[in-house]
């Protein structure tokens, strides 16, 4: 109610203001109500299928990692890569200038996993094998 020294109209224009939000906010709550029924109706798409996400690393960095079956180029080293879960390897080759090429396979059976691949320099002496272990070592 307006006082005494309100302007006329003021008690209209606030009562007017307030059934504004009132009237806005009933509009926001149908719109989130009928999107919520809409996406609960919709039926779901098919299931993504499973993927397995490697990471693929080699040391000197900026190999490009080519397929072995058709030379599709994958990516230049560091990079990730996700494919679809499966029993299978991935046959590719690791190249980059001024080392050997390097074919190693892609485990596509687990959920995540790291491939590090360590490259030769040309003309240079591969790296001695891995000595055996202790014939009384158990693992």
């Amino acid at each position: 109610m307006a006082g005494p020294q309100d302007p006329p109209g003021a008690a209209r224009r606030s009562s007017g203001w307030i059934a504004g939000v009132v009237g806005a906010l009933i509009i926001i709550v149908v719109i989130v109500l009928i999107a919520r029924t809409r996406s609960e109706s919709d039926p779901p798409g098919p299931p993504a299928p499973d993927r397995t996400a490697l990471e693929i690393v080699s040391e000197p960095a900026g190999a490009t990692v080519v397929r072995a079956d058709d030379g599709g180029v994958l990516g230049v080293t560091p990079f990730d890569i996700s494919l679809p879960k499966s029993n299978a390897e991935v046959p590719v080759f690791v190249r980059l200038k001024g080392y050997q090429e390097r074919r190693v396979t892609l485990p596509l059976f687990s959920q995540s996993g790291r491939v590090d691949v360590g490259l030769i320099a040309i003309g240079a002496e591969a790296p001695a094998p891995p000595k055996p272990p202790p014939k009384n070592w158990v693992p």
